[in-house]
């Protein structure tokens, strides 16, 4: 994946571009525990572990990369029986639409993380924004 500014004069602003160079696909991240956290990028994971470094070795991970792979996490979360599922989505309609898809699948498992930074887009909006 490949992310950059360039100053638009049009616009009289940076904007930001972003391509990825193969197709998305999922990162999971074993540390051979009952529990997974599941974010939507890598910002996000980084930015969680800025926030709760402890979480690193206490969880595995699963890293999105994007929203069209969530049935690729659900193939995962199918094939190893997690106790708890850590949710971390963007607050936008398609984070809200994965988390409503996980906690219907698996009612008593997930966790959803985003009442923490309920008032941003996602985690590393958080972060640069906290006070």
């Amino acid at each position: 994946e490949l992310s950059w500014e360039y100053w638009n004069k049009a616009k009289q602003s940076f904007v930001r571009n972003k391509m990825c160079l193969t197709a998305k696909d999922v990162a999971h991240i074993k540390n051979c525990s009952s529990s997974v956290v599941i974010l939507e990028s890598w910002s996000d994971f980084v930015s969680l572990l800025s926030l709760y470094p402890k979480m690193e070795l206490k969880n595995d991970f699963i890293i999105m990369n994007s929203v069209c792979t969530k049935d690729k996490v659900i193939e995962i979360l199918d094939r190893i029986s997690f106790e708890t599922i850590y949710v971390g989505t963007d607050n936008d309609a398609a984070g809200m639409e994965i988390m409503t898809q996980l906690m219907n699948k698996y009612p008593d498992k997930v966790i959803p993380l985003n009442g923490f930074y309920k008032d941003h887009k996602d985690i590393g909006d958080y972060l640069l924004n906290k006070k």
